[in-house]
Order: C-alpha cells, then structure tokens, then sequence
C-alpha cells in the first residue's frame, strides 16, 4: 500500500509475466503441456504442407504426361509410335541404314550385328504375312544385302582369286518348285547352284542341290549332284520390298527384291 500510495506499483505486465512465472514454477506439467501442443501444431502444419506440395507435382505431372500424350500438337502418328513403337517402315528404314557399310555383312561388328537382329526381330513381330510360303511375292528374283552366312563372307572379301563380288541373288520360282542361288564376281565369273523346293510349313523350305554351275566368260561347266548340300531355312518377314530368313545354322539372311 506503500508503494502504491508514492507511484511505484508495478505494472500491469510486470504483474502478468510474474503470475505466468509463478505459474510455470508451480505448475510445469502446465507448461509442458503448453509447448507439446504448440510442437504438434507445428509437425501437422509441416505434413500438410508437405502432402500440399507432393499433390501438386503429382497434379503438374500428370498434365505434364497428359500434354505430351494427348496435347494439341501431337498427331496420330506420334501418338501410335508412342504407345506400340516404331512403325513398320520405320523399322526397315533403320535395317537398311544399319546394313549399309557392312560389305553384306562380311565386315560388320559384334555391335553392328546385334543392331541388324534387333531390327529384323522386331520386324518379325510386325510381319504382314503369316504364311509367307503361300504368298506369291515370294516368286521373283531377290538380291542379297546382308547375311552371316560363314561360307559366303569369303567372296564378299575378295578373299576367292581376288575379285570383288558384284551381287549375291536367289531366284525363287514356286510355280516350278525351284530355287536357284548365284554369286556373281568381276570378269565375268559366276557360281550357281539349283534345288527343288520342298514346302514343309508355311514358313520353312527344305532344299538339297541337285547341280552347281561354275560360269567362266562364255564358258559354263555344269555338273548334276546326287546328295548335294542342303538344309532348310524359314521366311520369317515378307513384303513386297524385303524378305528376311533364318536358316538351320541359325544364320541371317536380309534380301530385297531385284525384279518383278
């Protein structure tokens, strides 16, 4: 009363922090209490912020994707190689670019030759006939640009007499049930070889050759086989453009039509 009487009672806020001390002394399961809630409030905002965020990225991504596959500026065609690859032609314009260089095959990569698999078993799945031996394009005369074929790599490196190999072919007549292959080198240097066509499946041929020619200038030398060699082998891709095999020692032969 002292005080108070002389102006020097403390103040309003002297007195409040105070009592609030006072309290926190007599009663700290009060104050824990306080800073527990105060500690939950601030982990919950923490998580709604958090899943706030990871909403909208997955919003933004979601369009993102939805843009990209449906936007205004993608056409059908861009939305059909998206969702099943590449389309066929794509696929032989990707072999055709991977055989070029490769001599035939003779001189390609482990790599390069990997790549040609791959295109040629991608366009397996893809082929337009699945019954290749029933189809008459199969008839006509087929030109080699590429095989791994071990007995024919020799001509296409000059490594028989040292000529250079113009063109390896395979002449097809189903009507006859005939099949003729042919290698032709510089100067006027040829080897044939013919066989009969034995149909086993809609895929696979069988063939055994029953004579081989060796062709000089002017000069042919013809002789007939009795147990020629043979095997079989399988189309496994057809067009009107391309034909791709894959015979009994698993070799890879790609050809292209050379005539109608």
């Amino acid at each position: 009363v002292f005080l108070t009487e002389r102006g020097f009672a403390p103040s309003t806020a002297s007195l409040s922090t105070e009592r609030a001390w006072n309290c926190h002394k007599i009663c700290p399961q009060r104050a824990l209490s306080s800073r527990s809630r105060m500690v939950s409030q601030q982990v919950i905002f923490r998580r709604h912020s958090a899943r706030s965020a990871a909403r909208r990225v997955a919003s933004s991504t979601r369009a993102s994707l939805f843009d990209q596959m449906f936007g205004p500026e993608k056409d059908m065609r861009s939305l059909s190689k998206m969702c099943f690859g590449p389309s066929r032609g794509e696929l032989k314009q990707r072999l055709f670019e991977a055989v070029d260089g490769t001599v035939t095959g003779a001189s390609a990569t482990a790599s390069k030759a990997a790549e040609v698999d791959a295109c040629c078993a991608a366009l397996e799945r893809r082929t337009p006939s699945r019954r290749p031996l029933r189809e008459t394009a199969l008839s006509c005369r087929w030109k080699l640009i590429y095989t791994t074929e071990a007995d024919v790599h020799p001509f296409l490196l000059r490594k028989f007499l040292g000529l250079p190999t113009k063109e390896v072919w395979q002449k097809i007549d189903q009507e006859g049930a005939r099949i003729t292959n042919g290698i032709e080198l510089a100067g006027g240097i040829a080897i044939r070889a013919g066989a009969p066509l034995q149909v086993q499946t809609d895929k696979r041929i069988a063939y055994f050759f029953d004579w081989v020619m060796i062709k000089l200038g002017p000069l042919e030398l013809k002789v007939p086989l009795e147990s020629g060699p043979g095997g079989w082998t399988e189309v496994v891709y057809l067009d009107d453009e391309l034909r791709v095999m894959r015979n009994f020692r698993q070799d890879l032969l790609i050809l292209v039509r050379d005539e109608d």
